[in-house]
């Protein structure tokens, strides 16, 4: 039976002036938690597991992840990771597992799984690595409330095959978990996927192409420094170049930040949003959007308590979260 597996956090911080704290989404987390909630559980049906296995597979993989794998030991067996294009832009989002020395399962969008598959292919020429779709694997997240540790305990003892793990992103995004196709659904207090989008929107946390857009995104502006996503003192990587230079010699000037629609109005995903009713130059752009939260890529300078609004008028508030590191860069 595999041993349940926890993460350690890294600090990774960048050169932005502080910010308003987060006190609209510093309770984000109460439908979960704080209120005698039980902890809830998601299958992830958009997400899927690939598994590389090999004798080279580790070093075959450092060299597309902006991640470091050397990092993983018997206590730390994930970490999340994103791969980029030639030009430092985001193509996939991973969150991977070790499992054993040489075997590593990547949790990844099921919607661009072919594409990947194909990436990895192409990449590995005559490299010893197999790829093979775990499709036995369901993907579930635990999520902040009552009795998530003990239920998480239970399950690793009730369900055998099964792995779990701290979030690698933020510990206050709870436990990944991967479980045999035949599921953990009868054992856990099981909620929609809905629920569990709502849940990381209101933390500020992206995942998939519907808040990572292939081939635009950038991994910084993504918070992947802010998330344990990267490594700057690995070796090459696809993408290194724009990633290195931004962290060490430029200014992140916006980011990926949770939103909340205010009163009734409503917002869709790629509409501007503006620091005033008359300003001419928009302060960012909604990304995604599920019921009345989601995430915004806003310049940092126009976070505040002053709520932000569409041209048709919909105020929205957008707010640092709790979880961030500080933002100062030493």
């Amino acid at each position: 039976m595999l041993k349940q597996i926890s993460s350690k956090l890294h600090q990774f911080t960048t050169k932005i002036p502080p910010l308003l704290t987060n006190r609209l989404f510093s309770s984000s987390t109460t439908r979960f938690h704080g209120n005698n909630k039980a902890a809830a559980f998601s299958h992830l049906d958009h997400r899927a597991v690939i598994q590389l296995s090999g004798a080279e597979t580790v070093d075959f993989l450092q060299g597309l992840i902006t991640n470091d794998l050397y990092d993983l030991t018997d206590d730390v067996t994930s970490m999340y990771a994103m791969m980029l294009n030639t030009q430092g832009r985001v193509e996939y989002d991973l969150i991977i597992s070790r499992i054993a020395d040489d075997a590593l399962l990547l949790d990844c969008n099921r919607g661009t799984l072919e594409q990947l598959t194909k990436t990895i292919k192409r990449y590995k020429l005559r490299k010893k690595v197999k790829i093979e779709l775990r499709d036995d694997l369901e993907v579930w997240q635990g999520m902040q409330g009552d009795g998530l540790q003990e239920a998480v305990d239970n399950l690793a003892t009730s369900h055998e095959g099964l792995i779990s793990f701290k979030d690698p992103r933020t510990e206050v995004m709870g436990y990944r978990l991967l479980s045999c196709s035949d599921g953990i659904g009868k054992s856990v207090n099981k909620t929609p996927t809905d629920v569990y989008h709502e849940f990381r929107y209101r933390l500020g946390v992206p995942e998939g192409t519907a808040d990572l857009i292939p081939g635009k995104s950038l991994p910084l502006e993504s918070n992947l420094d802010l998330m344990n996503g990267v490594s700057f003192s690995k070796g090459c990587y696809i993408g290194q170049e724009l990633t290195a230079r931004t962290y060490h010699t430029g200014v992140v000037r916006k980011r990926l930040v949770p939103l909340q629609v205010l009163e009734d109005g409503s917002v869709a995903a790629g509409e501007r949003i503006y620091p005033t009713s008359s300003a001419k130059k928009s302060a960012g752009k909604v990304m995604s959007i599920c019921g009345n939260v989601g995430l915004g890529l806003v310049r940092l300078n126009h976070l505040s308590e002053e709520p932000l609004i569409t041209k048709t008028g919909t105020k929205l508030r957008c707010s640092k979260p709790d979880w961030w590191p500080s933002l100062e860069k030493d």
